[in-house]
């Protein structure tokens, strides 16, 4: 099973830094017209000023502050500042939505909606084992049992601009807690071990080469990275 990743999946939520994604703001909880999770005095860039101007686009942001701050209240704080990177490269990704183009307001709400259904997805505590799937900003694996080993297919992208993609599948089988999988057409391996509620993957080089770069990936692409086990 592919993981489908566009654009519009790894993109901005908002906010002037992450820390303003912790609260519904009062103004919400007055009753009084939906502001976002940000101060719109202090909003400069495009996006945040595209978000103060509409209602929709308020509720959206507002709609993925709490969705990231239930999921970062449940983890432990050892798991938690995975999230919280994973977060901030979301909100780098925001301006992108409000470049030139036919709708850009659309497509900022577009992506905030994908990211809020995103963290939602996010299963804490995740369940024990590898099989299962996992993402994060940049995309994710898919992990099926596979005789006495797993299957993995896995696909991620550059979050601001798809300047890489990274698509690829293999094999393997779980030895002193880690399990290596052999990547159909490359010569490398990736390992993948459980850390509390995140799967990390480390991209290992094969043997004698210092400088490579993996053919399933584009120019600096990369699955390495911590990813979060998503509900059904």
């Amino acid at each position: 099973m592919k993981i489908a990743v566009t654009v519009l999946l790894l993109a901005p939520c908002l906010a002037s830094s992450v820390f303003a994604q912790n609260a519904t703001p009062a103004a919400a909880r007055s009753g009084k017209a939906l502001a976002p999770s940000f101060s719109c005095a202090k909003a400069s860039s495009d996006a945040e000023k595209a978000i103060c101007r509409r209602a929709d686009l308020a509720q959206a942001d507002v709609a993925v502050a709490k969705a990231y701050q239930k999921v970062r209240s449940a983890l432990d704080p050892k798991s938690a500042p995975f999230l919280v990177e994973d977060q901030k490269g979301y909100l780098a990704t925001l301006d992108v939505s409000v470049t030139p183009g036919d709708n850009p307001e659309k497509d900022l709400l577009g992506r905030m909606t994908d990211r809020a259904r995103f963290l939602k997805k996010i299963k804490v505590p995740a369940p024990d084992g590898l099989a299962g799937e996992w993402g994060n900003v940049t995309g994710g694996f898919q992990i099926e049992a596979a005789g006495d080993g797993f299957h993995v297919d896995f696909n991620t992208v550059q979050p601001e601009r798809g300047n890489w993609v990274c698509d690829g599948k293999g094999n393997g089988r779980v030895t002193d807690g880690a399990l290596t999988i052999t990547i159909d057409g490359d010569p490398s391996t990736l390992k993948i071990i459980r850390e509390g509620p995140t799967l990390k993957v480390e991209a290992i080089a094969p043997p004698g080469q210092s400088a490579w770069t993996p053919e399933y990936c584009g120019h600096n692409g990369s699955v390495e990275g911590h990813y979060f086990f998503l509900k059904r």
